[in-house]
């Protein structure tokens, strides 16, 4: 009996510690991990950056206190600041945060410290999961990017944003590098910067500057407005100016961001400028429209350095119409025709077009309006060309026929533009057709010779009929 009660003793006792050191377990698993630290890598480029993450103090919470104590890795760190406590060593931190992420960085490096976490950049975002309590160091490759300083702890999820010491420009128009868009519409355009890394600076001024060539108009209301991060600036935080060159057709855009030491705390940050220009009747006569956006940034406003330059190309098609004899292939001319955006006439809407002469149109802009023709007609090469056109599909209807030749069928004509190089050429099809027109022979009329011929023709079908009906009588 004592020995089956000794025995049960010790299963529950085994057992209660089974599940001691299954709750052990749990709780050094939560303490060690659980949080995430996202890097806003924004629109900077980050191939080939890889980032690190060190623990600088292991920290303990409880609500919203926290503790803080020297990892290994880093007390000789803090002991050659001459901090000897953990207590000196987090007042050191929390006193020195302009510089202490550098001095940081330059120990990691002299020290062959061993990193706690590492990953690879991605575009947008960079996370570092599952790890421990602590107050970390973020430490991208190379030297064009700066440190970040986190705290984690309670499973956490903190995004901190890449500083970059110099920011860029990415320019894009209708979300891509290139577009094909039509004279008369606008088209719109996003810049993409960063906020710079403004650590110890007093002042600090930052500015947008793009030039709009030829072929595109903007006026003050194209403006749509300025976001860095998460806020829309009001139209008081900034300043758009306009200077165009008449000369060379282009338009100067100017637009300076006031007070922008305010922003120090945002490093990182995208700054997104956004507005429109209109594509006027002289993109037919350039290959491209072209358009440079660069942003300038410094202590003072006079001595600004200026990113590298980023461009963005719009298109319009010119559509070639052959009008020939289906027979013989010759040009013919006096053919009248009305185009339609769309898959249909009923459907579509007609275009309105500039007669330039001799066969030649173009789609008009917004100071064109009151000159504009809806009929297009062939001249005596046969060749129709309309400038000015997005790549889409559009309804071709002949309206009217040269003499001799009947009308054709509606055509259906899809413009289509594909590039490899980011704009930089871009290949066209669908752009030239040919329509032909057919002609016939005269149809009888009613009542004519035609008619009378045929008549006597069932007259004297009719008689023989009847005498070869009286022959059979009489032989009967």
């Amino acid at each position: 009996m004592k020995n089956k009660m000794k025995n049960k003793m010790k299963k529950m006792i085994a057992m209660f510690m089974m599940f001691a050191m299954i709750l052990g377990l749990n709780t050094v698993a939560f303490a060690a991990g659980g949080n995430t630290v996202n890097v806003n890598t924004g629109a900077y480029d980050v191939k080939d950056v890889t980032f690190k993450a060190y623990r600088v103090f292991d920290v303990t919470k409880n609500e919203e206190k926290y503790g803080y104590a020297m990892t290994k890795s880093f007390e000789k760190f803090f002991n050659d600041k001459r901090c000897l406590t953990d207590d000196a060593a987090y007042t050191y931190a929390k006193i020195n945060q302009g510089t202490i992420a550098k001095e940081l960085k330059q120990y990691i490096a002299t020290n062959s410290t061993q990193e706690d976490a590492s990953a690879t950049a991605t575009q947008g975002r960079t996370t570092f999961s599952n790890l421990a309590d602590g107050y970390y160091i973020i430490v991208p490759s190379g030297d064009t990017f700066s440190p970040n300083l986190v705290t984690v702890a309670g499973g956490a999820t903190e995004t901190v944003n890449l500083k970059g010491k110099e920011p860029t420009t990415e320019k894009k128009v209708e979300n891509q590098d290139w577009a094909s868009a039509q004279v008369g519409t606008k088209v719109t355009f996003k810049v993409t910067s960063q906020v710079p890394d403004m650590t110890g600076k007093l002042e600090y001024h930052f500015k947008l500057k793009d030039t709009l060539s030829k072929g595109l108009t903007m006026t003050d209301a194209d403006f749509v407005s300025v976001k860095i991060g998460n806020e829309l600036l009001l139209e008081d935080k900034y300043d758009v100016k306009l200077t165009p060159n008449k000369q060379e057709g282009t338009t100067a855009l100017e637009v300076t961001i006031r007070d922008f030491i305010n922003y120090k705390d945002k490093a990182g940050e995208n700054i997104v400028f956004e507005y429109q220009a209109e594509v006027n009747k002289d993109a037919v006569t350039v290959d491209k429209a072209t358009n440079t956006a660069q942003v300038g940034f410094g202590n003072k406003s006079d001595e600004l350095t200026f990113s590298k330059p980023d461009t963005v190309k719009v298109y319009t098609h010119t559509l070639t119409i052959t009008k020939v004899d289906g027979k013989n292939q010759t040009p013919l001319a006096g053919a009248e025709f009305e185009l339609y955006e769309g898959t249909s006439v009923q459907e579509g809407k007609i275009i309105k077009l500039v007669d330039e002469g001799n066969g030649v149109y173009h789609v008009p802009d917004t100071t064109e309006l009151t000159t504009t023709t809806t009929t297009v007609v062939s001249p005596t090469t046969g060749i129709i060309t309309i400038k000015g056109l997005k790549q889409g599909t559009y309804t071709l209807k002949e309206t009217k026929a040269p003499a001799g030749y009947n009308k054709g069928e509606d055509t259906t004509i899809t413009i289509t533009a594909e590039s490899t190089d980011a704009g930089e050429t871009i290949e066209v099809k669908g752009d030239k057709i040919t329509v032909e027109n057919n002609s016939g022979v005269q149809l009888p009329s009613t009542g004519g010779m035609g008619t009378i011929i045929f008549v006597a023709a069932g007259v004297c079908v009719v008689g023989f009929l009847i005498l070869t009906s009286r022959k059979t009588k009489r032989t009967k």
